[in-house]
């Protein structure tokens, strides 16, 4: 057994409470995902393993015990593509998802907080990061507007890392925490905080960009299609039982053909 053991049983409540929005992992799983600094990323259905969460572009949920008195968890956005798929719940096509995650973070204790930092990698880009916290809000206070002003912050990041040479534009990006909260360890405190967490989770994965957007409308326009082609091939095998029974004539059978087509 490896001090990392120590995840197992908090990761088992929050299994419990988050259900399937979660794999369910055996002891030593629960281990491999726990980082050598002390934390633990929440992986989802088809990762192989901590690298694939970390570089996963969705949002993440981690908690950290590093403190032997606290908890800290909440709903980050490490990865630079992660963000620009959060930036996506300011867009006119994502307004069903952004009033969903905006009454949902309004029910929130005031102690969550929605931050932004600023990734800093000072000599290799596999090297672990610093952050810097350069924007906070109250997560229960959010709206339209300080979603604008927390993302002309990130802009702010993205024009500098933009003056980076290319090959050192991974020195900087932007980092967001949807929520964060830092709590005493406790397990009744714990699962209170994860079932106030756990619809913000559900409705933020559920954002799409535009690209995901424009590819659903393509394929309910191809599915109703299929579905207007079978219906219509249906029919014609209809009347043409009638009309091979004399049901109908063959005059009623075009009529009814050329009636189904308008």
């Amino acid at each position: 057994m490896t001090w990392k053991n120590k995840y197992v049983f908090w990761y088992r409540i929050l299994e419990s409470i988050f259900g399937d929005d979660v794999p369910h992992l055996s002891d030593k799983e629960i281990e491999d995902y726990v980082s050598p600094k002390d934390w633990i990323i929440i992986p989802v259905a088809g990762e192989r393993n901590r690298l694939d969460a970390r570089l996963a572009q969705r949002p993440n949920i981690y908690f950290d015990l590093s403190n032997a008195e606290e908890i800290v968890i909440g709903i980050s956005y490490d990865k630079l593509e992660a963000v620009r798929r959060l930036r996506e719940i300011i867009s006119h096509y994502n307004e069903k998802y952004r009033n969903a995650i905006l009454n949902k973070l309004a029910t929130l204790d005031d102690e969550f907080s929605t931050k932004l930092s600023r990734k800093i990698k000072k000599k290799y880009w596999r090297e672990s990061p610093d952050y810097e916290e350069v924007h906070s809000e109250q997560s229960n206070q959010m709206d339209l507007p300080k979603f604008f002003k927390l993302f002309e912050a990130v802009d702010n990041i993205m024009d500098k890392r933009d003056l980076l040479d290319k090959g050192q534009k991974y020195r900087l990006a932007p980092a967001i925490d949807l929520i964060d909260i830092r709590i005493r360890r406790d397990e009744i405190t714990f699962r209170k905080t994860l079932l106030q967490m756990k619809p913000v989770y559900e409705i933020a994965i559920s954002v799409k960009t535009e690209e995901e957007f424009q590819e659903e409308r393509l394929q309910d326009h191809l599915q109703a299609k299929k579905k207007s082609q079978e219906d219509f091939a249906k029919y014609v095998e209809d009347l043409k039982d009638k009309l091979n029974k004399r049901i109908i004539t063959p005059k009623e059978y075009r009529e009814k053909i050329v009636n189904f087509k308008k």
